[in-house]
């Protein structure tokens, strides 16, 4: 599955910032905007942000209305994020 630009955007991000290259799957990724755009969910609680590949996913799910409430611990994760 390929990712877009944006995704691509944040992986590239990730590795300039030497985070840990633990971000989801591009394939993982679209599995999780369906679950919400599936479930009809306007209310997503993320723990662990990182860079915010996963956040961007979920979010997608959304459409037009959504909150995504993500925490990260370490702060400069959460400032790429």
């Amino acid at each position: 599955m390929k990712e877009d630009a944006q995704l691509q955007q944040v992986c590239a991000s990730i590795t300039a910032q030497q985070m840990p290259a633990i971000s989801v799957s591009a394939a993982f990724g679209k599995l999780l905007m369906l679950l919400v755009a599936m479930t009809g969910a306007k209310n997503v609680m993320e723990i662990g942000a990182l860079g915010g590949y996963s956040g961007i996913c979920l979010a997608r799910g959304f459409g037009q209305q959504g909150k995504l409430t993500s925490l990260e611990l370490n702060a400069s994760y959460a400032e790429v994020a």
